[in-house]
């Protein structure tokens, strides 16, 4: 895997949506990359629809209580990337 890429997301799903849909598009091979995304666990719609989504084929989903700050939701991602580039 070349590149990771960390997501954080807080009910805003048209936006995460959005942002998949256009890494999908604009990136020339999708095996090079493997995207993570960080949703809290009482955010139901969002966990859904990110269960549902398979355009890309390395999506990791994590689901966590809410952290107290953004650093640890960052670094719980990077635990779990496999990319040569975070």
């Amino acid at each position: 895997m070349d590149f990771s890429l960390f997501l954080n997301t807080r009910n805003r799903l048209e936006l995460l949506k959005d942002l998949l849909c256009s890494i999908e598009q604009t990136t020339d091979d999708l095996s090079r990359i493997e995207v993570i995304v960080s949703v809290d666990n009482d955010d139901p719609s969002s966990i859904d629809f990110l269960k549902s989504y398979s355009e890309i084929p390395n999506l990791t989903v994590c689901v966590q209580e809410r952290p107290s700050n953004l650093h640890q939701s960052i670094n719980k991602m990077a635990d779990l990337s496999t990319g040569d580039f975070l």
